[in-house]
């Protein structure tokens, strides 16, 4: 679509006959990301509220579509974990380069790369780790008050406010460490993401750790009693490493839980769309938030 094309249907844009708009909306939608900078500068341009109305939902349709097909192009050929944490960041920062926030963290963590990790004892690494992530960068967790707060979901949030849920901050402080050579990975355990130290010769998890408790050290017996407590039976998949596939749908349906606690249910049903890149989903019958 050339630039005179595109100026001639947003004049369109306000035509009463919603069939017609239909027409236009669809045509918009269907030439993707490369027409939101115009479509923006003529909402911001117009002074008629029904024009302005009618581009916000298109942008927001495209903006929808992109993650979705990143989600899925990620699904099948990437599933490298801080663009997929990326990708979810965008539907609340929808502007948020992938280069840039790669630059805030790389930023973040040239904090951590000071030591020959592998000269500590893999109790010794997490104990720095631990003293980099919670006491120089200070990374706290959300409150119960804010817990729910849909931010807390988005990488870009906690990076830039150093603040997040228990998939976040999880999220951040595996890459941090992975970052630095340590082999932390995800565990896909109900209630509460945690971490394990897994072992190069082996991929056996030596042992836990909570992000969220200030990088509290966990051993097998602790999380089979944490199971116990949410009556829920011990399976291998929350003692062993997952994919970043698993972690990516539970950052996913954190953030569509803290819309349905907000009693949002556009946006609810716009992440569970997301969710539903993932054909195989995680257990339905494991309450995972």
């Amino acid at each position: 679509m050339t630039d005179n094309e595109l100026d001639a249907i947003i004049r369109l844009l306000d035509d009463p006959d919603n069939t017609v708009f239909k027409i236009l909306e669809n045509k918009l939608i269907s030439e993707g990301t490369s027409v939101i900078t115009r479509l923006k500068a003529a909402a911001v341009n117009s002074p008629l509220k029904l024009l302005q109305t009618r581009i916000k939902s298109i942008v927001h349709q495209i903006q929808q579509n992109d993650i979705h097909q990143g989600l899925t192009n990620w699904k099948d050929h990437d599933e490298n974990l801080f663009r997929g944490a990326w990708l979810v960041s965008k539907y609340g920062y929808p502007d948020i380069q992938y280069n840039a926030l790669q630059n805030v963290f790389a930023t973040i963590a040239s904090n951590a790369k000071i030591l020959k990790y592998n000269n500590f004892s893999p109790l010794e690494q997490i104990k720095f780790i631990n003293h980099i992530f919670y006491k120089k960068l200070k990374f706290v967790s959300c409150q119960t008050m804010d817990f729910f707060r849909p931010e807390n979901s988005f990488i870009a949030y906690t990076l830039e406010k150093r603040i997040g849920n228990p998939i976040s901050i999880a999220i951040v402080y595996m890459l941090l460490a992975q970052y630095c050579q340590i082999p932390i990975y995800g565990v896909n355990l109900p209630k509460n993401f945690i971490v394990a130290y897994v072992s190069p010769n082996d991929n056996r998890s030596m042992f836990y750790i909570n992000p969220f408790n200030q990088g509290a050290v966990l051993n097998e017996d602790e999380i089979i009693f944490f199971l116990k407590q949410q009556n829920i039976s011990p399976q291998s998949q929350f003692f062993n490493q997952c994919s970043n596939s698993v972690i990516i749908q539970r950052l996913l349906h954190s953030l569509k839980t803290s819309y349905e606690k907000l009693k949002k249910p556009q946006e609810e049903q716009e992440v569970d769309s997301l969710l539903k890149v993932f054909k195989n989903g995680l257990s339905a019958k494991i309450e995972w938030e």
